[in-house]
């Protein structure tokens, strides 16, 4: 059976390494074909989900099995920030940085995918913020090929072509 909990400062480091590897082993893949070292993974995920916002892992026994991350829009890499801030101008849209949220990573192991997990690492994320007062959430991901487009179709995102 797999379980969530939210990581903290006190998550075992059998778990944090088991994000790690579980975050190289999601994106390695297609569509995304990208190569992360263990400290990337650490210094650019883990870390400052971890301080700025959150990460829920889902566990099977003791293995990490997948993985969801948010952070405020506001504390959002400054490219992701530009990159809503100009589109959405072309689209008529504006953001309010300071009230909404940022899913910033999903992933789930590939032994254990299409048994929704990753429904629920959204639903867990989505709780999490809504309990704090926010109501404006973003998701991105790739345009073609996403694993996870089909995910926010079915729980009622509305997709945004211009962006």
């Amino acid at each position: 059976m797999v379980e969530y909990a939210q990581a903290t400062s006190s998550t075992s480091e059998a778990h944090v390494e088991g994000f790690v590897r579980a975050y190289q082993e999601a994106f390695a893949g297609p569509p995304y074909f990208e190569d992360y070292s263990r400290e990337q993974v650490l210094e650019e995920i883990w870390f400052p989900h971890l301080s700025d916002g959150m990460t829920v892992l889902a566990l099977d026994g003791s293995e990490v099995v997948g993985f969801g991350c948010a952070v405020p829009t506001a504390q959002a890499p400054s490219e992701v920030r530009d990159y809503l801030d100009e589109h959405g101008e072309r689209a008529g849209l504006t953001f309010d940085h300071a009230a909404s949220w940022y899913m910033s990573e999903l992933g789930v192991a590939e032994s254990h995918r299409l048994r929704g997990i990753g429904s629920q690492l959204v639903k867990w994320r989505l709780r999490a913020i809504k309990s704090l007062g926010i109501d404006h959430y973003l998701f991105r991901t790739a345009a073609e090929g996403s694993n996870s487009i089909h995910l926010y179709k079915k729980i009622g995102a509305t997709i945004m072509p211009e962006l």
